[in-house]
């Protein structure tokens, strides 16, 4: 017996139940048929999961209905996705509504013939079916094209097109689910159903990418729709319909937007222009959001185990790439998301086996420092990981390389200003410099360029004489290294002393620490205590916590949870000779970002030869992953200085140790060009 779109929705409303049980008289009312049609479909359910699950519901005296408590949930939702419509009995809605998206995720003609197949059911219910297809169409203003000896097709700006796709998965979310599944539309496409689920799971991933970088989280209904539509953009833009009409909705979700769609033009080799970008917004303005703080409460802990992995791999090559904090940021955030999850299944990224081929030692280097993350992690970090991170590390190198902050910058883009500045977000994200002056390409003939050390352009320039780098509007790793080498090439010019005229622009640097305490202002001299007796780790610990618990900014469980991590990961927390920062997980009794640090009389050891003994113990207890950054990057740098930890041994009274550390922390800030 087939399933259909009602029997289908009691399962996972009976899964969505916290105590998995429904009522047969509510169920009844909700759809607005008889308890007996529901006794029916309860049957109907049993009868289909059999031969896999035994009985699945089990409907008691009273008209309580319950899921059986020996069913795999995990598999049971799995096996609800992969429903194929030969065991659905698909209603007339529903495949009016799947005969629109046939007609979108083809690249030319679509017969009725192959529509019949793919629904099981006959050509005649087809051609009928399209009367109320047609009708559908015809409020979005798109057309149906129908040649003889070809087949049919959809005739209609894109932006209709795009608006039907987003109103049919809103409506029928479960069902699109059920089409992207199915082997026979796999097919039509021209891909293995495996290629579909990899890239529903891979636009997936990469929605998770984006929400962690913007801040915004999607409900589980809302992440859902959103990759079915994200597919289905993909599709559309690799058959060539492109958008080309800008909407000026949701400009608030604009970082979430240019997130989202640069990953996806890296993977799946797209090419992204802003009407994408606006046309996404306008998209995401329909989805629900729910508040989220942060993603895990273990991130101190990453970010510490990130900056000693760096370290590692800096000495190796032997360049400092310790104060490079875009780097920082990317790498801790990557790593949380793979020792998030068990196993990280990586789309075929492109260029990424071509980079790790020309920079084979640093994979090298990356195979020798990965015990510092299989430590923490306890797993293996396999070869396809170590790819990923050898990536981030070489786009790290040629920034390092390539440093020089006094550029004036030219971007350049066919679609107007709102391409450029773009393009212009992405280079502050990726570069040293800002770019100085955007350009669109009617304006550019007209501009004198002279005093311009580079141009990046993603159109071709035939009329000038000027040297550039072309992009694509979304940047790739081939890009980024792309605009590297030709900052080389002007770092060599001008060691040469081939210096142009300047004029008169004003460069400023982003501000990566927005919201986020200085070092010196979270460390306050009240929280320093000096020459404190500890006759061991565990105690000095302890009384370098006691200033917070007396605080009221920790709890005493903080305190025992940081004693606990590092009886169970080791002692990673002993970030420099002589220093050590314990901290734990921010919800396990953390009330206030603060930071306390205790030098104690005589050293204790952590069992870290090369570093102990230890003399200084501070305790860092951080409230999300950002608030604490600026503090914690500026100390992780300053302990590298020369004099720094002499000065703090040194040091008569708190107060001169606290000035200590503000006069490091200036020092520091005034190298890197911080505001």
């Amino acid at each position: 017996m087939a399933m259909n779109k009602r029997s289908v929705d009691i399962i996972h409303q009976m899964l969505a139940s916290t105590n998995q049980r429904l009522l047969l008289n509510e169920l009844a009312r909700k759809y607005d048929v008889s308890e007996r049609t529901i006794r029916n479909d309860i049957n109907r359910i049993n009868q289909f999961f059999h031969d896999k699950n035994g009985e699945l519901l089990k409907l008691e005296i009273g008209g309580s209905i319950r899921l059986n408590n020996e069913i795999n949930k995990k598999e049971l939702k799995k096996d609800l996705k992969n429903i194929d419509f030969y065991d659905y009995a698909l209603s007339k809605e529903e495949r009016v509504c799947l005969n629109i998206c046939l007609l979108a995720l083809i690249k030319g003609y679509i017969t009725y013939q192959e529509i019949a197949e793919i629904m099981y059911t006959s050509r005649h219910t087809v051609i009928n079916d399209f009367i109320a297809t047609k009708e559908v169409l015809k409020k979005y203003n798109i057309e149906v094209q129908s040649l003889s000896n070809k087949g049919l097709r959809l005739k209609s700006k894109e932006k209709d097109i795009r608006k039907i796709i987003i109103s049919i998965i809103i409506n029928n979310t479960k069902l699109i689910g059920h089409l992207l599944r199915q082997e026979k539309v796999a097919e039509l496409i021209g891909l293995e159903k495996e290629k579909i689920d990899e890239k529903l799971e891979i636009i997936s991933r990469i929605i998770n990418e984006a929400e962690n970088e913007s801040g915004l989280y999607l409900t589980d209904i809302s992440i859902e729709r959103l990759t079915y539509y994200l597919y289905f953009i993909t599709v559309r833009i690799e058959n060539n319909n492109r958008l080309f009409e800008k909407s000026y909705e949701g400009l608030e979700k604009e970082r979430f937007s240019i997130c989202i769609l640069e990953r996806m033009a890296q993977y799946f080799e797209l090419y992204i222009d802003a009407e994408e970008v606006s046309g996404l917004q306008s998209y995401l303005m329909k989805l629900n959001y729910i508040r989220k703080e942060i993603n895990n409460p273990d991130i101190l802990k990453i970010q510490t185990l990130t900056r000693k992995f760096i370290e590692g791999i800096s000495d190796l090559l032997d360049i400092n790439l310790n104060n490079d904090y875009t780097f920082f940021k990317n790498l801790s955030n990557h790593l949380e998301r793979l020792f998030r999850n068990d196993t990280v299944k990586y789309p075929e990224y492109f260029g990424i086996d071509e980079i790790v081929e020309r920079n084979k030692e640093v994979l090298k280097v990356v195979e020798e420092k990965k015990y510092i993350l299989e430590e923490y992690s306890k797993r293996e970090i396999e070869l396809q990981d170590m790819k990923f991170i050898s990536v981030y590390i070489c786009v790290a190198i040629e920034k390092k390389k390539n440093k020089v902050k006094d550029l004036t910058i030219v971007t350049i883009c066919n679609n107007g200003i709102s391409t450029s500045q773009f393009l212009k977000e992405q280079l502050i994200k990726y570069f040293d410099f800002i770019s100085i002056e955007v350009l669109p390409y009617h304006e550019f003939k007209e501009k004198n360029l002279d005093k311009v050390d580079l141009i990046i352009s993603t159109v071709e320039l035939p009329e000038t004489d000027k040297e550039y780098v072309l992009v694509s509007p979304i940047l790739s790793i081939e890009d980024i290294l792309r605009i590297d080498n030709k900052l080389d090439e002007i770092k060599l010019e001008r060691i040469k002393g081939i210096e142009r005229n300047k004029s008169n622009f004003t460069i400023s640097n982003e501000n990566h620490f927005k919201d986020s305490i200085a070092l010196s202002d979270l460390l306050k001299v009240k929280n320093i205590e000096l020459d404190i007796g500890a006759k061991n780790w565990r105690e000095a610990i302890e009384k370098a916590s006691r200033i917070l618990e007396d605080n009221g900014d920790i709890e005493k469980k903080y305190t025992e949870a940081m004693i606990e991590n590092i009886e169970e990961n080791g002692p990673y927390i002993v970030i420099s000779k002589g220093f050590a920062l314990p901290h734990g997980k921010f919800d396990h009794g953390v009330n206030r970002l603060s930071m306390s640090l205790v030098r104690l009389k005589e050293p204790v050891k952590f069992g870290i030869e090369e570093l102990d003994p230890i003399y200084f113990i501070c305790v860092l207890s951080a409230i999300d992953d950002k608030a604490h950054l600026k503090a914690l990057f500026t100390l992780l740098n300053i302990l590298k200085m020369e004099g720094f930890y002499s000065s703090i041994k040194a040091a008569k009274e708190k107060e001169n140790l606290h000035n200590v550390i503000k006069k490091y922390e200036e020092k520091y800030i005034k190298l890197n060009n911080w505001r």
